[in-house]
């Protein structure tokens, strides 16, 4: 569809599109003539991530959670820890050329710790219980079914320490467990000293 972008002096009318490998020559009201690249002006949206960002249950489970946590004094799980665990896990997607898609990675992010709450309720594994979570908002959301078993068995796979150290998991299911280490700041955390993470894990370097 067509937009408009506002350039100095002239407004430019533009086209927003999906996949973005061609130049767009536009012509200004003042018949100046632009090339524009596709890819600097294409804005890809991410129609899963909204849907589930403003599901009424999803948003009220994080908010169970957050009353869960509020007296612990150690990480917590809420909606900062999964953006973060999304971010680093695409900044990684992107450095190392993995080719996988954007919105796997944020929509596996937004549901790996869901199971947070059935653990703290009934002492099922996050992980374990997460994975049925996630089945059903990927369902609600009615996210491509060829997409949602790689994110369920991520989920479901995420503690694995394997796939944080070895290379015999599948890459969605490394980047995500790695991810979820990384996001956390340990050396700054007030309750370093009594945190149950080996002093390896929580040396942990920032590299993202």
């Amino acid at each position: 569809y067509f937009k408009s972008v506002l350039l100095p002096g002239f407004l430019i009318p533009r086209i927003v599109i999906h996949i973005c490998s061609a130049s767009i020559m536009t012509i200004a009201p003042c018949g100046f003539k632009c090339s524009i690249s596709a890819s600097a002006i294409c804005a890809v949206r991410m129609e899963y991530v909204e849907k589930l960002s403003g599901d009424r249950e999803y948003r009220q489970l994080l908010e169970r959670l957050k009353e869960l946590e509020k007296d612990r004094i150690y990480c917590h799980h809420g909606i900062g820890h999964l953006l973060d665990v999304a971010r680093i896990a695409y900044i990684e997607n992107l450095e190392a050329q993995l080719g996988l898609e954007k919105e796997d990675i944020y929509i596996a992010a937004l549901l790996h710790d869901l199971g947070r709450v059935d653990e703290y309720e009934s002492g099922i594994g996050h992980h374990i219980a997460g994975r049925e979570r996630a089945r059903y908002f990927l369902q609600k959301i009615e996210y491509p079914w060829e997409r949602q078993a790689v994110i369920l068995d991520a989920i479901a796979e995420h503690r694995n320490k394997e796939n944080i150290e070895g290379n015999e998991a599948p890459m969605f299911h490394r980047i995500l467990a790695k991810a979820d280490r990384r996001s956390r700041n340990c050396r700054f955390c007030d309750a370093y000293e009594s945190c149950k993470w080996s002093v390896e894990e929580k040396e942990h370097r920032i590299e993202r």
